[in-house]
């Protein structure tokens, strides 16, 4: 499986709000291409996922290391408003 694949079942399983399943496909993705363009994407994803079942200070962990680590990508855009949306 590429990493893209593993991160549009990501994206399937989030868009069923089905959060757990999109976290561990997320974490799987990442885990398993650690070098993919779609890294950030995958931990902003994860960071919404947690943010929606509840868990902000997972979601704010995630979401901020996009920001530190990927600062010119669109994910951080995304984990940038995430963020100010956990205040």
């Amino acid at each position: 499986m590429t990493a893209h694949a593993q991160y549009w079942i990501g994206e399937a399983y989030l868009n069923k709000k089905d959060y757990q399943q999109a976290i561990e496909a997320y974490e799987r993705m990442i885990a398993a291409y650690p070098k993919s363009d779609k890294v950030a994407a995958a931990l902003a994803k994860a960071g919404v996922a947690y943010a929606e079942m509840g868990n902000t200070a997972k979601a704010r962990g995630l979401l901020k290391r996009v920001v530190d680590d990927f600062p010119q990508s669109a994910a951080a855009a995304l984990a940038k408003r995430r963020l100010a949306d956990l205040k």
